[in-house]
């Protein structure tokens, strides 16, 4: 899955709640991430969308992308993930 969010640098904390969106994994093209027509599931589209632009057009506020793998052996499930702004 990708999670994205909006991060505040000053504060050192996430503002927003996250958006995440499922992506389909396979073990012959592990470094490529596929997912699903927004017509399929109609959750694929992110939009951050604010009252005002003042509270988070800032220098200190950014996107962040966070790539997330989820491994499930028995009942544990493991994630390992990396990300971006």
């Amino acid at each position: 899955m990708v999670r994205v969010g909006l991060y505040d640098t000053v504060k050192r904390d996430f503002i927003v709640n996250a958006v995440q969106v499922n992506a389909l994994y396979n073990q012959q093209d592990e470094d490529i991430w596929k997912f699903n027509a927004w017509k399929d599931n109609g959750t694929n589209p992110v939009l951050f969308k604010t009252s005002n632009k003042d509270d988070y057009c800032k220098p200190n506020i950014f996107i962040i992308f966070e790539l997330v793998i989820g491994v499930k052996i028995g009942d544990k499930v493991t994630e390992m993930s990396c990300g971006w702004c």
